[in-house]
């Protein structure tokens, strides 16, 4: 992905006066979709040593963090956002406070906070991920899957490539659950096209087969 290409679904919150500090930002979004996550954490970092006040680089700082299981870390930037969440902008306060619902309460306060993310902008496809994910850490699965495929409709109308392979394996993980392996397998044979050799998809995939059988 160029470095000048801003992913329409992180738009409302990438706010910085710096150029540089967006590059670095940019890179470490990138960073982390390839799970280099030690690079991500790095440009992140850099960004806001760059631009103390950019919440976009700290919002997916926390996460990097998060999602490596590197709690204390992920709690401690998301606790200096959230204490600053009174200076955001509505948007930002509302994606301030799922993170803080991940991290420090439950998947319902999650949900609510997203609910108020779609009622600023509904056709923003990473609030319908964040819900279906929401649903999902409920094992409400039914729930999670028209989310999810919402959040894929809108890059289908955009005429986007999906800006990271989690659109997919959410769903098709919310598929598995749900025993609907057909579309599963037909979701990740689209999602091969645009995430080669990705190791969730991969991952996701091998799971499928090996329930099938055909891992034996």
């Amino acid at each position: 992905k160029e470095l000048n290409e801003m992913n329409r679904d992180t738009r409302p919150y990438s706010f910085t006066s710096s150029p540089e500090a967006y590059r670095k930002y940019m890179l470490g979004i990138n960073a982390h979709y390839k799970s280099d996550n030690a690079t991500a954490i790095k440009y992140h970092l850099d960004a806001i040593k760059i631009d103390s006040i950019f919440v976009a680089a700290t919002w997916e700082l926390l996460w990097v963090y998060y999602n490596v299981g590197i709690y204390d870390q992920a709690k401690k930037w998301c606790l200096e956002l959230y204490a600053t969440r009174s200076l955001m902008t509505r948007y930002q306060e509302a994606f301030i406070n799922f993170a803080y619902a991940c991290i420090f309460e439950t998947p319902r306060e999650g949900i609510k906070a997203v609910r108020q993310l779609l009622e600023i902008d509904n056709q923003n496809p990473e609030s319908y991920r964040l819900l279906g994910y929401s649903y999902s850490r409920l094992f409400q699965y039914e729930k999670a899957i028209p989310e999810l495929e919402k959040a894929l409709d809108i890059f289908n109308k955009w005429d986007l490539k999906p800006s990271t392979s989690w659109f997919y394996t959410d769903l098709g993980h919310a598929y598995h659950e749900t025993g609907q392996h057909r579309k599963e397998r037909k979701l990740y044979r689209k999602a091969e096209k645009a995430f080669p050799d990705d190791y969730l998809l991969l991952y996701n995939q091998a799971i499928l087969a090996l329930s099938e059988g055909k891992g034996k």
